[in-house]
């Protein structure tokens, strides 16, 4: 009986899945609009985190952008892009039209870039925005190169000597010395 019941529910997971792998191959709005990509990682979404685990992700998204061309469908509700346009396309917005803010700052926090209201906010964007300009950033290429050769030197030591790291520390310790030193 409990043999029975156990198979009975391995039976309906396995339907559940190749029910949900068919729709995400054929029927999904993604697929619909004829983006292509890898038809094993739209439908097992497994076999990205496994290839992520095994740090092999982005040579494996490379050869599919080779194989697929500047737009892959990678999961099922996922895409990658390859051209400079689309990231414009994506992350900037109309001349004229801000972002939507919502007000989420606790009682009492100060007021900062991220957690404020639509005047602080452009306040603060205005303050920082030479910082980030095409000219800016091309004139500390050089300095931001250096630390990311100190963090690349850095982690290849320890790995060297097999020891393990705390790859959050090595980050902040990175991302501190780029912006505390390019911004002097």
């Amino acid at each position: 009986m409990i043999l029975s019941i156990l198979l009975t529910f391995v039976l309906l997971f396995v339907l559940q899945q190749t029910v949900i792998a068919l729709y995400n191959l054929y029927l999904h709005p993604l697929a619909r609009a004829g983006f292509k990509g890898p038809r094993l990682y739209i439908a097992f979404p497994i076999l990205r985190y496994i290839a992520q685990c095994r740090g092999i992700f982005d040579q494996q998204m490379v050869q599919f952008h080779q194989k697929y061309g500047p737009v892959v469908r990678y999961q099922h509700d996922e895409l990658s892009f390859t051209t400079a346009q689309a990231w414009k396309d994506i992350y900037s917005h109309p001349p004229g039209r801000a972002w939507p803010k919502q007000e989420i700052r606790p009682p009492g926090a100060v007021p900062n870039i991220v957690l404020s209201d639509e005047a602080d906010h452009a306040r603060f964007r205005h303050a920082l925005a030479p910082a980030f300009s095409d000219r800016s950033l091309t004139q500390q290429e050089s300095l931001i190169k250096s630390y990311v050769n100190l963090l690349i030197n850095g982690l290849s030591e320890e790995a060297e000597a097999g020891r393990d790291v705390d790859m959050t520390m090595w980050y902040n310790l990175a991302t501190f010395d780029i912006s505390t030193f390019s911004a002097s």
